[in-house]
């Protein structure tokens, strides 16, 4: 007679084994056959977010060293903010209507020497570029005054990853250039750590957060100085948390409950706009945090720590003028806001046609690398933006269905978040009564993706696949419309034109050969389901 182990419901239950893993998991084996102590561990598997996390790291290496400094919009002052809290300082002065501060001359000839790059197509950044910065020393005593006018109202809090780089080339003795990309390596390790973690704890849709962390002007943002890595990543751990108390199975802890207080608070101190996406809170049961009692108190506390946050980051408005647009001409934040006010059904036709005008060019930015002034090939772009609503139909957890409490909770988060992110653009920078909201960007929304993407999870409309091959599909796809993206860099800033021929066809062969090369070895190791 044989005797049994009782099965560990903590391995059937958990989200990140697919439905090979689960059979194997739940069978019965004699207890002879188990493990003594002396027998090693077996390792842990690799899992999606070992795939999508080692290939943002990767890629964002190519792009933090193979995009020229300050080719990232407003990356000339978000190096020159983030050189300011690198010294201890962590707000601005005032300096003319904006705020700023006094920096070394040296880290200003950054961007000055590559100031002839933007919307400058015919021009290449040279061997002279970099041997100049490389020469040039620090001489951190030799200081003038700038402002920064693309960073003086955020708070000092996405800046600490870039600021915590700068310091430490600075104290081994780094010239300006060295100094500038240890701030964007500084930046991708955070950012990169925190999409890892995300996609590990993301109980459902894992191969889509995935695809998302991939887009090229994710990695491109993720790679640069740019306070958008933080807030990007940060708004994915955030929902990853919310979901899998949501979805996931026994009670929550009180290290979780604070690590949810923590990120709220820290993504409204990076963006304030993004703190919607905490109302993911409304999908989860109250019996996942003990009764209706803690579940209140829990969902009041982050309501005050988010509030407070974004509190912080509205203050912030103070180091700058009341007219942000270049011209000023009929804009005014007091002026825009009391038109909100007096005139609510009015503005919200002002964003849905705001979002039926310019919702293409925002995908389209979603591909768009430098000032925007870099597009990725289309066809790449398209046929990637294929694949990720493929995976979306595809991805699927055993056992793990979001309902509907789950996706409109989901969808009450972006449209809060879009319509924060819009109103934020038509106070700052429209003028009053405009009819439509100039300024926000396709990167504005890459945050808002894998919670408009849960939509699309369904029973009826779905793709049938192995997982395996849904996460190649995702992997392979992210990774040549990369590979794509990194050949068009390269074309743009460093090729000269007569060489260019023939550049964009091969990227997108190779590009091909890996997507079809990554789902042909996850059909051969998994031929049937």
């Amino acid at each position: 007679m044989h005797t049994y182990r009782a099965i560990d419901t903590s391995e059937v239950d958990s989200p990140r084994l697919d439905a090979g893993e689960l059979v194997q998991t739940t069978k019965v084996r004699p207890a002879a056959s188990r493990p003594t102590p002396s027998t090693p561990s077996p390792r842990r598997r690799w899992g999606p977010e070992h795939l999508f996390g080692g290939l943002v790291i990767g890629f964002g290496l190519l792009f933090a060293f193979g995009m020229p400094p300050c080719q990232v919009p407003d990356e000339v002052s978000h190096f020159h903010r983030a050189y300011q809290v690198s010294e201890g300082r962590l707000f601005p002065i005032m300096v003319g209507e904006w705020g700023g501060g006094d920096l070394p001359v040296s880290i200003l000839k950054v961007s000055s020497t590559f100031a002839h790059l933007p919307f400058h197509g015919e021009n290449r950044a040279t061997r002279e570029n970099f041997a100049v910065l490389l020469a040039t020393p620090l001489n951190p005593d030799e200081r003038d005054t700038t402002t920064f006018p693309g960073s003086a109202f955020y708070t000092f809090v996405p800046y600490l990853p870039q600021a915590l780089g700068i310091a430490t080339a600075r104290a081994a003795g780094f010239g300006p250039l060295g100094i500038f990309y240890a701030g964007r390596l500084a930046n991708l390790a955070l950012a990169g750590v925190l999409v890892f973690l995300a996609i590990r704890l993301m109980p459902v849709f894992k191969a889509v957060l995935g695809t998302v962390a991939l887009i090229p002007m994710t990695v491109h943002q993720l790679a640069s100085m740019s306070p958008d890595a933080s807030t990007i990543a940060v708004a994915l751990l955030l929902a990853a948390l919310l979901l899998r108390l949501a979805l996931g199975q026994g009670g929550a802890d009180r290290g979780t409950i604070v690590a949810l207080w923590g990120l709220a608070g820290w993504l409204a101190l990076c963006k304030f706009p993004y703190a919607g996406v905490g109302l993911l809170y409304l999908a989860v049961p109250a019996g996942r945090l003990g009764g209706w009692r803690r579940y209140l108190l829990v969902g009041v506390v982050l309501l005050l720590v988010t509030a407070g946050a974004v509190g912080a980051g509205v203050a912030m408005k103070r180091f700058t003028p009341g007219r942000i647009t270049p011209d000023g001409v009929g804009a005014s934040m007091e002026g825009q806001l009391a038109f909100i006010r007096a005139h609510p059904i009015r503005y919200a036709k002002i964003c849905a046609a705001t979002v039926a005008e310019f919702g293409q060019v925002w995908l389209d930015q979603m591909g768009t690398l430098g000032w925007l002034d870099t597009p990725v090939n289309p066809l790449a772009m398209h046929g990637f933006f294929t694949i990720l609503v493929l995976v979306a139909l595809g991805d699927r957890t055993p056992g793990l269905e979001p309902g509907w409490r789950v996706k409109g909770a989901a969808l009450l988060a972006a449209v809060v978040c879009g319509g924060m992110i819009l109103t934020s653009c038509y106070v700052c920078g429209c003028r009053v009564k405009a009819p439509l909201i100039v300024g926000p960007q396709g990167r504005y929304f890459i945050p808002l993706l894998p919670l408009l993407l849960l939509l699309l999870s369904n029973r009826v409309l779905r793709v049938q696949a192995h997982p395996r091959v849904i996460l190649a599909l995702a992997g392979g796809g992210g990774a040549g419309v990369l590979l794509v993206a990194v050949s068009g860099l390269v074309r743009r800033y460093y090729y000269h034109p007569r060489f260019q021929s023939g550049v964009a066809a091969v990227a997108l062969a190779v590009a091909a050969a890996v997507l079809l090369m990554s789902v042909a070895l996850a059909r051969r190791r998994c031929p049937t389901d």
